[in-house]
């Protein structure tokens, strides 16, 4: 019988301890901080890898070229060899897997079309024949 009051007495006892659900509770806190800050931090990560990615992939460089190409070169032919220079524009970027096409819309209007795998990319252009782009040095310094 003494031996069934100490046990009763030892569970009363850890019953009114409270310590370790408050160290368990605290941890649980902590844990559940340091999870959403890591959640957080995967988000941003992968906010910057995928703005970065679409900055790289808009081909701004090449658009602009080939609205170069049509501003200085098709001003300066005639009819026939413009359709054969965009016969060939389009023959090279087909090798790279994109659709370039200059629709001739009138005399000195022309519409550019280009397409990728993830940009689509049209623009109503008019080229001018007295129209500069450079400097009259080439753009670079002093001449």
């Amino acid at each position: 019988m003494v031996v069934v009051e100490q046990v009763i007495e030892r569970n009363r006892s850890l019953r009114s301890d409270e310590s370790g659900q408050v160290l368990i509770l605290f941890s649980l806190i902590v844990a559940t901080l340091i999870a959403s800050l890591a959640i957080f931090h995967a988000q941003n990560l992968i906010a910057g890898v995928e703005s970065s990615r679409a900055f790289l992939s808009f081909p701004k460089d090449e658009i602009r070229n080939l609205k170069a190409i049509a501003n200085h070169e098709f001003s300066h032919l005639p009819r026939d060899a413009q359709e054969n220079l965009i016969d060939q524009i389009k023959l090279l970027y087909a090798t790279k897997g994109t659709y370039v096409d200059f629709e001739i819309v009138s005399n000195n209007h022309f519409q550019l079309r280009y397409t990728n795998s993830e940009v689509t990319y049209t623009e109503f252009l008019r080229v001018e024949e007295d129209e500069e782009w450079l400097q009259s040095g080439g753009g670079g310094g002093d001449s």
